[in-house]
């Protein structure tokens, strides 16, 4: 009874994760059936929760800066620490989240849109008065977060050119696809020998 080891719920949110993500939907919808799965989705990642749409108010910031942030995601980890999480759409009218072949690799704009935006989140959180606010406010602590951007997938998501062109960032991003995360959820199903 292999069935019986994971929950018939768990097996839905990545049988209709998948579903959704093969088709040309906006991030909206993606992030409103995240939300309603938050606990497949956090388990898949490794993570104890994920806390979704968070005020970031800017407390100490320059004048470019927004008045509040919300990223998708804050992850909690083992730890009690977070990290920060984006969601991207599938991207399905692209044929690659890179450009520029093996020698000038770099990502489409799509993609370094949301690399910015999770390094704009980061940002936030190094400025002691954010995140002593967001501390206060919500008990979130941040501490050498990992940017996680979701984005992409099967048929476009070559992970040896996304490796490739995340060379020119700090080693605390990671970029998946829908299929990673689906992939990775069904990894935790234990095999029958």
């Amino acid at each position: 009874m292999l069935f019986a080891l994971i929950s018939p719920s768990a097996w839905t949110f990545a049988r209709e994760l998948t579903s959704l993500t093969d088709q040309n939907v906006n991030e909206r919808i993606i992030d409103r059936f995240i939300q309603a799965h938050s606990k497949h989705f956090s388990n898949a990642l490794g993570y104890k929760k994920a806390l979704s749409k968070v005020e970031l108010k800017w407390m100490d910031g320059d004048s470019t800066d927004p008045k509040s942030s919300s990223p998708d995601y804050l992850m909690q980890r083992k730890d009690g620490y977070f990290d920060i999480l984006d969601l991207k759409t599938s991207m399905l009218k692209y044929n690659s989240l890179t450009r520029g072949g093996k020698s000038r690799c770099r990502f489409n704009a799509y993609v370094s849109e949301l690399i910015a935006q999770l390094i704009g989140y980061e940002r936030y959180f190094k400025r002691d008065k954010n995140s002593k606010w967001v501390y206060d406010t919500h008990g979130i602590k941040i501490q050498n977060p990992r940017l996680i951007g979701i984005v992409g997938n099967y048929d476009n998501f070559i992970r040896e050119d996304v490796d490739l062109a995340l060379e020119q960032y700090k080693d605390n991003i990671t970029i998946l696809s829908y299929a990673d995360l689906t992939n990775l959820l069904r990894n935790q199903i234990p095999t029958s020998n």
